[in-house]
């Protein structure tokens, strides 16, 4: 008697809160929801149209992944990082980055290339706007979409699945921050390291893009530690003052 192995192609299949923790994941990636930002499971749900059962399992996952934290009084935030979390952030993502950036290399075709060009003329035209709006939302979150298609355009070239989700877990946890750049920050830097990364990215030069992407994303946390370093400052002169009231306005 012969025995033939029947093979069955597996069903794919997405529930509720799986879309839903997908599209908030990707709300928070693209710069949706700035530090601090609070979310309500009714307002999410609302704004999916999805049933506040699922969204409270997508929050959950992301409470597990630190895209989003519950504070004391029971309600839901984006989480507020002091300096020092910040700083470790850099150095991590620094060093995944610029590994992912250098293996990517060797793997980026004529195609790619072109893609994260267009991508890059894009970041220019919307982060020229953004800058001419100060903070204005609309373009910034497009101009934080954008630059997160172009990391992780380059950073999926690598072939190493596991580095990207690294990296993408890392960027949840920065990516509300990226939003605090405009315009300051922008308005300095221009996006001209990511033109030089392209252009070792087209010459095949591994060490000169990798060295260039660990300045990119060094250089812009430390604009943000550096914002977190003086909010702390004040943040503690107040304290003084509210503890010694009399003291206020002497130098202590």
């Amino acid at each position: 008697m012969t025995t033939t192995a029947t093979a069955f192609t597996p069903i794919e299949h997405e529930t509720l809160g799986d879309h839903a923790y997908g599209r908030i994941r990707q709300a928070i990636l693209s710069g949706h929801f700035e530090p601090g930002g609070k979310l309500t499971i009714r307002g999410l749900s609302a704004q999916l149209a999805i049933s506040p059962t699922p969204i409270r399992e997508s929050l959950r996952r992301l409470v597990a992944e630190r895209a989003v934290e519950i504070v004391p009084n029971r309600y839901i935030r984006i989480p507020v990082m002091n300096s020092s979390e910040l700083r470790e952030l850099r150095d991590i993502r620094t060093a995944l980055e610029g590994l992912a950036t250098e293996r990517a290399v060797a793997n980026v075709d004529a195609e790619t290339l072109a893609h994260l060009h267009k991508l890059d003329a894009a970041i220019r035209k919307l982060r020229d706007q953004a800058n001419r709006r100060g903070t204005s939302r609309g373009p910034v979150q497009a101009v934080v979409d954008l630059i997160h298609q172009f990391h992780f355009t380059l950073y999926r070239a690598a072939d190493m699945p596991s580095l990207v989700r690294l990296i993408e877990g890392l960027w949840l946890r920065t990516a509300p921050y990226v939003s605090l750049l405009f315009p300051g920050y922008s308005r300095t830097e221009r996006g001209n390291l990511r033109a030089m990364i392209l252009t070792a990215v087209a010459r095949r030069d591994t060490a000169s893009a990798r060295r260039l992407m660990e300045a990119d994303i060094g250089g812009a946390l430390d604009y943000l530690i550096g914002l977190a370093v003086e909010s702390e400052a004040q943040q503690a002169r107040r304290a003084r003052k509210e503890k010694h009231p009399n003291l206020a306005g002497r130098s202590i």
